[in-house]
């Protein structure tokens, strides 16, 4: 048997009957009694239905009251439980409230100043008791009251129609008239191509318009078919943040490829793969990325990691301060495009310089002049180091330079290019760090030398 709510109304409020009806009717048990050969009974909703000899017989029924069952639909949404209580006193003061509670309602309102100007609003004659028939239209003005107090921006807008009719009763029409001459003329000055460009250019061009739009659709449909989604975290690639997007294009057969990544994912998985080898290859299908690419993503990265500090897969991790040294303190790893790119962009950052292409300075001509540098700029530094009594400053100077003129370096059997680069850059970037650890003036001094001679001797 189907349980429901009664559809009934209890005679002390206009909120639904809470009983539930088990006997095939909408009523209730206590609703569903029939007296006599007819019965009428009042909806929740303010209808009144007069039935025949059982409930199923419908004779008439009155049209229903918006009020009764706006409030209804209040007191079923509202999820505070001091305001259901407050529309729930509302509900019972429109259906059975007493003359007393009713007037100072309309007083607590604001509506009327006092109980007397309520008293001669609602009957002319002066009594200081209303007729039923006055006091059911005073229970239905307080509920119309009660509506516009819940939904006060329908009444700014019966209040602005109210009062455009009291000032322009007479001219609407023409009025009118001349809002819808002044949208057309702004609607004519928004469009991005006038009529008269239209008519001129556009429409005798009809054929060559479809004919690019059709190639337009084609274009955009294949690329939305090649246009694959992050290895790493499966997200579709219009689901990745344009801030964390970062996307491969390359050509294999007659076909273009656009693979998108979660850079975030992709800086982690790079820096696992140099750990063992120089470059990096596509998870997918296994080919070598460009130098260009790995470039532009370390860019990125370096933003987000070093100066957003925005590096965590997880974003409910706590975010510690980023190490930078971890990605190029290892020989090896220094090798790797990627993370010589990251190297250089510190050192960069540090001496406030721009480099645009950072794979040039892996090239073999790059050797002689890293040597060069070495040979004329670290006697000096070790100088102001041994003068300012660093001493463990001027101890890894030492070492660094030796490193760079070891035997591989000066009669290399091999292109070992990279190696010398990361070795080279990785001493002067250890140079400034250690010297802005042991003293801030000092760090000046070092890196003022350094950059002058870097932009003369490596920058030319």
């Amino acid at each position: 048997m189907e349980y429901y709510k009664c559809l009934a109304v209890p005679k002390t409020s206009v909120k639904r009957c809470r009983n539930y009806s088990t006997n095939g009717t909408p009523f209730c048990s206590v609703h569903g009694k029939i007296k006599g050969k007819q019965n009428s009974i009042q909806l929740y909703n303010g209808a009144i239905y007069t039935f025949g000899n059982n409930l199923k017989e419908i004779k008439e029924f009155t049209p229903q009251i918006f009020l009764w069952k706006e409030l209804n639909r209040e007191i079923g949404r509202a999820v505070n439980k001091s305001l259901k209580k407050r529309l729930e006193n509302q509900a019972k003061l429109i259906r059975c409230g007493s003359q007393t509670k009713i007037i100072e309602a309309f007083v607590k309102t604001g509506v009327f100043p006092s109980c007397e100007t309520v008293l001669s609003f609602f009957q002319k004659k002066n009594s200081k008791k209303l007729k039923r028939k006055n006091l059911e239209k005073a229970k239905h003005f307080l509920g119309v009251i009660y509506y516009f107090q819940r939904n006060i921006e329908s009444l700014k807008r019966i209040q602005i129609r109210a009062h455009i009719k009291l000032a322009y009763g007479n001219q609407t029409d023409n009025i009118i008239r001349i809002q819808r001459w002044f949208r057309h003329k702004m609607w004519l000055k928004k469009l991005p191509v006038k009529p008269s460009v239209m008519r001129k250019h556009f429409i005798p061009n009809t054929n060559k318009i479809v004919t690019i739009q059709r190639h337009m659709r084609k274009y955009i449909a294949i690329k939305v078919k090649h246009s694959h989604n992050c290895p790493y975290s499966l997200e579709r690639y219009t689901d990745i943040p344009e801030k964390y997007r970062v996307v491969y294009e390359y050509t294999s057969g007659n076909s273009k490829h656009w693979r998108y990544y979660n850079i975030k994912w992709l800086d982690a998985d790079w820096k696992s793969q140099t750990k063992e080898k120089r470059f990096v290859i596509e998870p997918s299908t296994k080919i070598e990325f460009p130098d260009n690419f790995v470039e532009e993503v370390a860019r990125k990265i370096w933003v987000l990691s070093r100066q957003e500090n925005d590096y965590l897969l997880d974003q409910d991790e706590t975010k510690e301060e980023y190490i930078i040294e971890n990605d190029w303190n290892n020989s090896f790893m220094r090798r790797s495009l990627y993370r010589f790119s990251l190297m250089m962009l510190d050192l960069c950052n540090l001496l406030e310089v721009n480099i645009e292409n950072i794979n040039n300075w892996r090239k073999q001509n790059f050797k002689l002049k890293y040597q060069m540098f070495y040979l004329q700029v670290m006697p000096a530094l070790k100088n102001i180091a041994s003068n300012t009594h660093l001493h463990n400053l001027e101890e890894d100077m030492f070492y660094i330079t030796r490193d760079m003129f070891q035997t591989k370096y000066i009669f290399p059997d091999t292109d070992i290019s990279d190696e010398i680069a990361g070795d080279a850059i990785y001493g002067i970037l250890r140079t400034l760090i250690f010297s802005k650890r042991q003293n801030a003036e000092i760090y000046e001094i070092i890196k003022d030398v350094i950059k002058e001679n870097f932009q003369t001797l490596l920058m030319v």
